[in-house]
C-alpha cells in the first residue's frame, strides 16, 4: 500500500480535487441556483422539441441565435434522465467537472513542453513535482472557483468554452511535443467543436494557429535547416510537422457544416452581438478601452454586478488566487525574457500562448457594451487565469526557497501548504455559494423563481383551466403546438409594441419560457393551459386559476374587477387568483 501511494500519489490527489469539483457542481443541482432563467428555459424547450421531432439543428436562430451543440446535449440528457430540471443542468455540471481534468492536463502538458529545453540552462527550471503541483493547483483553483462553479450549474452553452479550450491546449501541445498522429486528430476535433458552442469561442480559433506558427519559427531558428529539397523530407516528414498540419485539416473538416450554414445565413454569424458592440458607439476605441479596463480589474476589485453571474460585484478571483495569478504573469514574463536570452523556443511558445490567450479571450467581453464587466462573456479567460495562478504558486516557492526549491526535502511542506490553501478556499466557497448567494432574494429574482413556482402550481391543477398572464416584456419566440395563446379572449389591443398579435398561437415573449418548461417536465403535451396578455382576459370562466408572471397591483385589480367572485391565494413566491 505504501509503495502504491508513493507511486500514484499524484493521481490520488487529482481524484481528491475532482471529488471536490463534483460535489460543488452536483450537490443540490436542481435547487441551486433557485430558479430557471428564461434563456436557460428556452434552451430546455428547444431541446424538448429536438427530442420529440428528431430535428437536430446546427443553429437555433431565435433568442438572438444559439449554436446547436449544447441543445443537442440537453436533448440527450433528457433521454438519459427524462425531462426535468436536473436533466437540463446535468450537461453543464458534467462539462464543468471535465474542465477540471482538462485544466490539469493542459497545465501539465504545457509545462512539460516548456521544460523540454533541448540542453539550454533555464533560469527557472521546473522539476516533475513542481509541474505536478502547478497542474494540481490550477485545476483545484478552477474546481473551487465561484465563477466556474456558478456557470457549471446554469443551463448556458458558454460552459463548453473553458472545457474545449483546456483540452484544445492539451492536445495541441501534446501534438507538438510527441509529433504523434492521434493527438493531432483530437486537437483538430476539439478546436473545431468549439465553433459549435458560444460566440466568444471564435476568438480562440486564433490560438492554435499562433501556437504552431511560433513553434515552427522556433524550430527553424533552432535547427537552422537549409531550405532545399531535403528540407521537406527532413522537417515535414521525418520531424513530424505534417502531423501538426493534420490538426488544422481535421479542425476545418469539423467546422465545415457550421461554416456552410453561416455562408448560407450570414445574418446569423454575429446575431448575438447586434446592437451591443462598441463599434455602434460614437467613439468605439474609447468604449473598448474602458470595457477592457473594467474586465481587467474585474478579477481583483469590482466584478460583475449581475446576481445571475456572480455574488454581485465580488471580484472574479479570491484574494490568494488573485495574488498568485499576478505572480504567475510575472513568472511568465521572466520565462519569455529568459527564453529569448537562452534561445529556449519551447518556453517562449508556452508563455506567449498563455499571454496571448488571456488577451484574446477578454475581447468578446471588452467588445460588447452590455453589463460591463460581464463574467459570462469573459468565461474563456478561465483556463489561462487559473494556469497562471498555479504558476504563480511555483514562483512564490522559488522566492521563498531561492536555493532549495529544487530539493526533494522541501516539497512535502510545499505540497502540504498547497493542499491547505485548497481546503481553506473550499470551506469559504461552500458557505459563500450555497449558504449566502444561493439564498439571496436577488438571486431568486434573477433566476425567475416565481415563474418556476407558477409552473409547479399549474402541474398540481389537473382539472382547472389555467391562465398564465404574461405581463413581462421580451423577445417573441416560437412555441410548440401544445401551447394555447389567446383562446376565447377579448379583442383588446395588446399593451406591448413587440408582442405578437392576438390569435398568433406560435409566438410568446421569452419571459414565458420558464413556466412553460416547468409545465413540460410534468407533461410535454400541456393540458388546460392558456397563455394570455393582461388585456386578453376571457369573457367568462368556470373553475379557472390565473397567475401573472409579475404580480403587480395593476394586474391584481384588473382580475378583481373582472371576476369579483374570485379568491386570492398569496403563496410564498407567487400570487394566484382562483375563480370557481
Amino acid at each position: 500500500m505504501i509503495k502504491f501511494l508513493k507511486n500514484h500519489w499524484i493521481y490520488l490527489v487529482l481524484l481528491f480535487v475532482i471529488a471536490f469539483g463534483v460535489f460543488f457542481r452536483f450537490w443540490h443541482l436542481s435547487e441551486i441556483p433557485p430558479g430557471i432563467y428564461p434563456d436557460e428555459a428556452k434552451n430546455a424547450n428547444d431541446a424538448i422539441e429536438t427530442l420529440l421531432t428528431g430535428e437536430y439543428k446546427l443553429f437555433y436562430p431565435e433568442n438572438n441565435g444559439r449554436e446547436g451543440l449544447y441543445i443537442w446535449i440537453i436533448a440527450w440528457s433528457y433521454k438519459l434522465f427524462g425531462i426535468s430540471v436536473y436533466a437540463l443542468k446535468f450537461p453543464g455540471a458534467l462539462m464543468g467537472t471535465l474542465t477540471i481534468i482538462g485544466t490539469y492536463l493542459a497545465t501539465k502538458e504545457m509545462l512539460r513542453y516548456a521544460t523540454n529545453d533541448n540542453g539550454h540552462n533555464l533560469k527557472i527550471k521546473l522539476s516533475q513535482i513542481g509541474i505536478e503541483t502547478a497542474a494540481l493547483l490550477s485545476s483545484g483553483f478552477l474546481a473551487l472557483s465561484f465563477w466556474h462553479v456558478n456557470f457549471s450549474r446554469i443551463g448556458f452553452r458558454a460552459i463548453m468554452v473553458p472545457l474545449l479550450l483546456s483540452f484544445g491546449l492539451y492536445w495541441t501541445f501534446k501534438t507538438l511535443r510527441t509529433k504523434k498522429f492521434w493527438p493531432s486528430v483530437f486537437a483538430g476535433i476539439t478546436w473545431g467543436l468549439g465553433f459549435y458552442t458560444y460566440t466568444a469561442f471564435r476568438a480562440a480559433l486564433i490560438i492554435p494557429f499562433g501556437i504552431v506558427t511560433i513553434a515552427f519559427i522556433g524550430y527553424i531558428l533552432e535547427t537552422k535547416p537549409k531550405i532545399n529539397l531535403s528540407f521537406f523530407e527532413k522537417s515535414y516528414i521525418k520531424d513530424g510537422w505534417w502531423k501538426v498540419d493534420n490538426m488544422f485539416i481535421v479542425m476545418i473538416a469539423t467546422m465545415a457544416p457550421m461554416l456552410s450554414y453561416f455562408y448560407k445565413n450570414p445574418e446569423h454569424f454575429m446575431s448575438r452581438a447586434t446592437g451591443i458592440s462598441v463599434f455602434d458607439k460614437a467613439e468605439p476605441m474609447i468604449a473598448f478601452l474602458k470595457n477592457l479596463g473594467a474586465h481587467v480589474q474585474m478579477l481583483f476589485f469590482v466584478g460583475d454586478s449581475n446576481w445571475r453571474h456572480n455574488f454581485s460585484e465580488d471580484p472574479g478571483l479570491m484574494l490568494p488566487v488573485a495574488i498568485m495569478f499576478l505572480f504567475g504573469v510575472l513568472y511568465s514574463f521572466i520565462a519569455i525574457g529568459g527564453g529569448f536570452k537562452r534561445k529556449n523556443w519551447n518556453s517562449i511558445v508556452v508563455h506567449l500562448t498563455l499571454f496571448g490567450g488571456l488577451n484574446l479571450m477578454v475581447l468578446p467581453a471588452a467588445l460588447a457594451t452590455e453589463g460591463i464587466p460581464h463574467a459570462l462573456r469573459a468565461i474563456g479567460l478561465m483556463p489561462f487565469v487559473f494556469i497562471y495562478a498555479g504558476l504563480g504558486f511555483l514562483y512564490i516557492v522559488r522566492l521563498i526557497f531561492p536555493h532549495k526549491h529544487h530539493r526533494e526535502e522541501v516539497w512535502p511542506f510545499i505540497f502540504g501548504t498547497a493542499l491547505i490553501i485548497l481546503l481553506l478556499i473550499s470551506s469559504f466557497q461552500f458557505t459563500h455559494y450555497f449558504a449566502e448567494w444561493g439564498r439571496k432574494d436577488e438571486v431568486k429574482d434573477a433566476f425567475a423563481k416565481n415563474s418556476v413556482e407558477i409552473g409547479k402550481y399549474f402541474n398540481t391543477e389537473d382539472s382547472a383551466q389555467k391562465y398564465l398572464i404574461i405581463n413581462d416584456n421580451g423577445i417573441p419566440v416560437t412555441y410548440p403546438e401544445a401551447v394555447v395563446l389567446c383562446d376565447n379572449c377579448t379583442d383588446n389591443t395588446l399593451p406591448y409594441e413587440d408582442a405578437p398579435a392576438p390569435g398568433d398561437k406560435n409566438k410568446l415573449p421569452i419571459s414565458a419560457n420558464t413556466t412553460l418548461f416547468i409545465q413540460r417536465t410534468h407533461n410535454t403535451d400541456i393540458k388546460n393551459t392558456t397563455y394570455i396578455y393582461p388585456e386578453q382576459l376571457p369573457l367568462s370562466v368556470d373553475n379557472a386559476v390565473f397567475a401573472p408572471l409579475s404580480a403587480t397591483e395593476e394586474v391584481k385589480n384588473q382580475l378583481r374587477n373582472f371576476y369579483p367572485q374570485g379568491v386570492e391565494l398569496d403563496l410564498e413566491y407567487i400570487w394566484i387568483y382562483r375563480v370557481e
